[in-house]
């Protein structure tokens, strides 16, 4: 049923909500009506709905309505009005509102389910995409993407599922929360946008999700110096501290540098590398220097410029597919950088002619050049991108491209002794918390910082491990110990979606201030060697060998695909080593030494 009140369309329906049925309201925001509606007893409001709700009753029903006829001072209850609300209002159709077949009476004010309902009962009651256009369009405005797509069950559950996601019944189209996370959604579902495309809406939608941003600018307070504040919750502060004769104002959130245009370039580079925006206003004695503010686009753009003519439209293909498949910044320009050796030392014409003969006597080429490990695979794999990803050449053999010989390196470890000086050596409770979490169940740094607070299932006393490496989500354990300080930890900060929060307490605390977390904890712990947060996850692993736990078990809190991988602290620890003896300690020649010894 549709009403009216300061010309604004008000939609009367019946939802199935936790457990009981629910008088909807819905409208288009409006104050007046927002705080006329709060003044009602017990209405609450659905943002899973983006609706009012009134319990389903009577009295609340009348209470609305006298509501809306006191405000507008007319008459508004019709017969249809006043006949009240039934069971079967939306037995036909969620959007046939208020039906009036049927009396409310007074023995049964609330109107509860005749049955349990089935799942089929149950439906979503946000109005369905109507069959209103040919095809989908998708547009960015503000902070949204405004949907109209053809009907299709299938589609119209897919858009329920994104984040912050509502029907606009007076417009007829789908509003979509613009995030980076949405966006790669709607791309795989309806492959909308081009290359180009997908890239202006990716940079747009970044630049207000988590703006990483360096400025730079001067002061006639500070003539010999320029000033520099850095936003963003990665941003990189310990390259900063490392400057000559830098200074930090903590009451103005700026660093002071000297004006040297080594200096200036030197933080450049490196925040540009970061993948930052950098606003430079500082004007030196030569003159403005000036740094545009680069995109994913402009930075593709500069890459591609460091490469002649010749190579840029294999190599604009190549990045393009990167940046489709989200590879990471640094993953970019290093593979761009292998690739393009590759197609300059057997030239454009030629790569798809090549076989895997030719890609071995070429690795031999950079092995025989003194090439890191490293590097090698990085051209192994940069090649292989090429051939698997980009042209999708199936008679070629990647199996048969030969890699460098692994070095088998044990991992860092602490003893159990030095990792509870660790953990009692801070005094702030973000910080325990954090090293309580990485320690007790063994998860990486990336995997910590994405844990949102739905993912911790404390009755089961497990937390879900959302996009681990390899993209896929595992339960790893949630300890009493852990659990204890989560109490206070939730109490403390009431963080309200991801389980550490930046400062800003939207974003994600930042993977470097958790890393220098860590660092200091145990310099204060005494301890002189590096100590990272994948120290602690090794030492999760070795600790519960050493605990006796069946490795297979450790295989999966871990998340190793091969168990090969788990294997490697078979080799690190000794807990078992010290209770072996050697089959010569059974002869007890030792006796003969003790013998001699007296002599």
């Amino acid at each position: 049923m549709e009403l009216t009140l300061f010309d604004q369309k008000i939609t009367l329906s019946k939802i199935f909500h936790h457990g009981q049925n629910q008088l909807a309201i819905s409208f288009d925001y409006h104050l007046k009506l927002v705080e006329l509606i709060k003044t009602l007893p017990d209405r609450k409001y659905s943002k899973t709905y983006n609706c009012w709700l009134l319990p389903y009753t009577k009295e609340h029903y009348q209470k609305l309505l006298d509501l809306i006829n006191e405000t507008n001072n007319v008459g508004l209850a019709n017969k249809t009005l006043s006949t009240g609300i039934i069971d079967t209002a939306l037995s036909k159709d969620v959007h046939t509102g208020i039906s009036s077949s049927h009396d409310m009476t007074e023995e049964s004010s609330v109107l509860p389910p005749k049955s349990e309902p089935e799942a089929a009962d149950i439906r979503e009651t946000k109005p369905e995409i109507r069959q209103h256009s040919t095809k989908t369009s998708i547009v960015l405005n503000g902070g949204n993407f405004f949907i109209q797509t053809p009907y299709n069950p299938n589609d119209a559950n897919f858009l329920r599922s994104l984040d912050k996601t509502y029907w606009n019944t007076k417009y007829q189209n789908w509003v979509v929360k613009a995030t980076s996370q949405n966006l790669d959604k709607l791309q795989q579902r309806f492959s909308y946008w081009n290359q180009e495309s997908y890239l202006q809406c990716y940079t747009l939608i970044m630049e207000v999700e988590d703006p990483y941003v360096v400025e730079l600018f001067s002061s006639p307070e500070f003539p010999k110096h320029f000033l520099l504040r850095v936003k963003g919750s990665q941003a990189d502060f310990e390259f900063l501290k490392a400057l000559p004769q830098r200074d930090y104002q903590a009451d103005f959130k700026r660093w002071l540098i000297p004006k040297e245009q080594t200096l200036l370039d030197r933080i450049v580079e490196h925040y540009e590398t970061d993948g930052a925006r950098i606003i430079n206003k500082v004007v030196l004695h030569k003159g403005d220097f000036v740094i545009e503010s680069k995109s994913p686009e402009e930075r593709k753009q500069f890459l591609l410029g460091k490469f002649g003519a010749p190579l840029r439209t294999t190599l604009t293909v190549y990045v393009n597919t990167m940046i489709r498949m989200r590879y990471s910044w640094n993953t970019i320009k290093s593979y761009t950088g292998s690739f393009a050796s590759f197609v300059q030392h057997f030239g454009e014409d030629h790569l798809n002619l090549l076989e895997t003969s030719h890609v071995n006597d070429y690795m031999a080429t950079i092995a025989c050049k003194n090439a890191s490990e490293a590097l090698l695979h990085t051209h192994i794999n940069s090649i292989k991108f090429y051939y698997a990803k980009v042209i999708f050449r199936s008679d070629f053999k990647l199996e048969e491209v030969q890699r460098p010989k692994q070095s088998h390196t044990l991992p860092k470890l602490l003893t159990i002794q030095e990792v509870d000086r660790m953990l009692r050596s801070l005094d702030n409770l973000k910080h325990i918390t954090m090293l309580y979490a990485l320690y007790s169940s063994g998860i990486r740094l990336q995997e910590l910082l994405n844990i949102t607070i739905n993912d911790i299932f404390w009755e089961r006393n497990q937390i879900l491990v959302r996009g681990g490496k390899g993209k896929k989500d595992r339960m790893v354990m949630l300890s009493q110990v852990l659990k204890e300080v989560f109490v206070y930890y939730f109490d403390s900060y009431q963080p309200k979606y991801h389980l550490f929060e930046g400062q800003d307490g939207e974003h994600q605390y930042s993977p470097r201030s958790v890393q220098q977390v860590v660092k200091q904890a145990a310099k204060k712990a005494g301890i002189t060697r590096t100590v990272t947060p994948h120290v602690l996850r090794h030492c999760f692993a070795t600790h519960l060998l050493d605990n006796g736990t069946d490795v297979r078990y450790i295989q999966e809190l871990l998340g190793h695909k091969d168990i090969k991988t788990t294997l490697i602290y078979t080799h690190v620890t000794n807990a078992k080593l010290e209770t072996i003896k050697s089959p010569i300690d059974q002869l007890n020649l030792g006796n003969k030494f003790q013998k001699n010894a007296n002599v």
